[in-house]
């Protein structure tokens, strides 16, 4: 995957490429034995109450008691669990912005040949935003 990826469509497509081939979720952390070397941290897949291992977490900090270890664990499960909620949320929302951009050219085309002006063309779109947020488009 390409860290530096801006197109939205193609990282949601990667993404869901990896969730599709990863353990399932929900992903839970916990922390293992502190004092030992052999695990510290590491998160697991959870099937009801029993947990399988996908993978420990172990940075080496001294001194902090797993703590960093947990608070990765954490992140990466919570990221684990969470994608496949964002990303459908994300894919809808940038459907929604093609559509309200679809939309808004139709209106400019319409608007242009019609001899309008762009003040009227600006007022409509005002419209059509607060009819699309409601009465939050209005807040300041």
């Amino acid at each position: 995957m390409n860290p530096m990826t801006t197109d939205i469509a193609a990282l949601c497509a990667e993404l869901t490429a990896l969730l599709e081939k990863s353990t399932p979720g929900p992903w839970e952390a916990f922390k293992g034995i502190v004092e030992s070397d052999e695990l510290r941290c590491g998160i697991s897949a959870m099937r009801g109450k029993v947990g399988y291992l996908v993978a420990t977490i172990e940075n080496g900090a001294p001194g902090d008691f797993c703590e960093t270890e947990f608070s990765n664990a954490l992140l990466v499960a919570a990221a684990r669990t969470h994608l496949p909620t964002l990303l459908t949320a994300l894919t809808a929302a940038q459907e929604t912005i093609r559509r309200q951009g679809e939309a808004l050219e139709g209106i400019s085309t319409m608007y242009s040949r019609k001899g309008y002006s762009s003040g009227d063309l600006f007022m409509e779109c005002v419209g059509i935003a607060r009819a699309a947020l409601g009465p939050a488009g209005d807040e300041r």
